[in-house]
């Protein structure tokens, strides 16, 4: 286990991220900014400071060769991964930036073979709409495909799977979906919306737009990793038996990422203190 060290600077960490190799660890959060940790030896490469005070980064990604870092807010930002230099990439040689789109109070998560795209409109404590994607007829990603509206909450006909829900994550090889309310987990399957696992949480996860990227499973699907309450918690894929409950004695956790290998994964907190740890 490795404890990255915190920022002398507040620095909301709602995003966290891992290179494709698995050495090199980026966070961001409010204020746009971004720092970058090389994990062996231990050492923080570089980092931006806040450069917008309203600016909320929904999601940070790798290049698959891990040259570059995008940060996304209202657009995307590319950032030299070695030096935190903003790169200027052409575009015919932009092939490889990921389709996530998370400005404002949107949050929108794609299946890994991008057939399925999970999209939330709204505050999640407030008024907000699940909409469910269906891609495969598109002729290409920039287009929305066939919408699945999930239906709203009603007091004569209630259903168990609303508008309401929140999406987490998306199975890296099945088309299932994971989709919390309150303190319940649903995973279902796509597109008949069979809840196929039920998960009791400890307290609300994803109530909050900047701590919705606290779900993953894992590449090889064999299990699934939620932050609930600061400690994250391991269910085993397709059993859903919970395995395992880590906790670091962390305070408001805010995001969790899975190396691309599997073998590592990543929390960081609201005041920028981030956990690596071996999965095995």
């Amino acid at each position: 286990m490795i404890r990255l060290p915190r920022p002398k600077k507040s620095h909301q960490a709602g995003c966290v991220a891992f290179s494709p190799d698995g050495n090199l660890v980026a966070t961001a959060g409010r204020g746009l900014s971004v720092r970058m940790f090389q994990l062996r030896p231990k050492k923080l490469l570089w980092q931006i400071e806040s450069v917008n005070a309203g600016g909320i980064i929904g999601a940070l990604h790798f290049s698959p060769d891990g040259k570059y870092l995008v940060r996304q807010w209202e657009t995307k930002t590319i950032l030299h991964t070695l030096t935190g230099e903003f790169a200027k990439v052409p575009k015919k040689k932009r092939d490889w930036l990921p389709p996530e789109l998370t400005p404002g109070w949107w949050l929108r998560f794609y299946s890994s073979d991008k057939n399925w795209y999970a999209e939330y409109h709204g505050y999640p404590t407030n008024d907000g709409s699940c909409l469910l994607w269906d891609r495969r007829e598109a002729q290409n990603i920039t287009e929305n495909g066939k919408a699945i509206v999930l239906p709203y909450p009603s007091k004569d006909e209630p259903s168990e799977i609303t508008s309401r829900f929140i999406p987490l994550a998306f199975h890296p090889t099945e088309p299932l979906l994971l989709l919390s309310a309150g303190q319940q987990g649903y995973v279902i399957e796509l597109p008949s919306q069979e809840i196929v696992a039920r998960l009791t949480f400890n307290k609300r996860v994803g109530q909050e737009v900047a701590e919705t990227h606290v779900a993953a499973f894992t590449p090889d699907g064999r299990r699934l990793l939620v932050v609930d309450d600061s400690v994250v918690r391991v269910w085993d894929v397709p059993s859903y038996a919970e395995l395992d409950s880590l906790d670091w004695g962390l305070k408001n956790v805010m995001s969790l990422a899975i190396s691309p290998d599997g073998l590592k994964g990543a929390v960081a907190n609201r005041i920028g203190q981030v956990v690596v740890w071996d999965l095995d």
